[in-house]
């Protein structure tokens, strides 16, 4: 993909030069995951996947290859949970999608709770990110689209300590959530 395509970062002087950190990029393509990992090459992501891809025959390999962490959407992440933790407490990079899915229209859409509860436990810094031409580059069912342009906003890590001040554990993720979501919402303003 790298050489297919034109990858431009905005915003790189806001990377950490180590970990732990969060990186949290809106997301409408399959090339999403390898773009995020381009713009931040500084150090080696452990991304979130639907449990699903993990056994497809075609790319199944490629997310144990790459140290992704399974995710189910149907029951509790009780185990993921513990290894995402784990990794940002000894110091490594998660990427993570906090629609929890890819947007069909390109629309942002409400973050999963979940992210606020990683963000908030582990106190890691967040990275929002906005990645833009993803969509019509790499659609979803093809036909991509080779040589187009795809850009890539990083932002300032995402400022949580209001979250600190809110006792109802469910408000405070919801919070620190809808804080992350804003941030990448404003790249996509900087970006269009």
């Amino acid at each position: 993909m790298v050489v297919l395509h034109f990858i431009r970062v905005y915003g790189r002087k806001n990377l950490p030069k180590k970990g732990p950190f969060i990186f949290a990029s809106n997301h409408v393509s399959l090339g999403d995951p390898p773009i995020v990992g381009v713009a931040c090459n500084t150090v080696p992501l452990h991304f979130l996947a639907k449990e699903e891809l993990f056994y497809g025959k075609r790319w199944g390999w490629w997310f144990t290859w790459t140290k992704c962490i399974p995710i189910s959407r149907d029951k509790n992440n009780f185990k993921a949970t513990k290894e995402i933790l784990a990794k940002l407490k000894e110091g490594r990079a998660i990427g993570l999608f906090p629609e929890g899915t890819r947007s069909e229209t390109g629309e942002l859409q409400e973050a999963e709770i979940g992210v606020g509860f990683l963000a908030v436990k582990s106190k890691a810094p967040v990275i929002p990110m906005y990645i833009y031409g993803s969509k019509k580059a790499l659609p979803v069912g093809g036909p991509y689209r080779m040589g187009l342009p795809i850009k890539v906003y990083i932002g300032k890590s995402v400022d949580l300590s209001e979250a600190e001040k809110i006792s109802d554990r469910r408000q405070k993720y919801r919070f620190a959530s809808d804080k992350i979501m804003q941030a990448i919402a404003s790249l996509k303003r900087q970006a269009e």
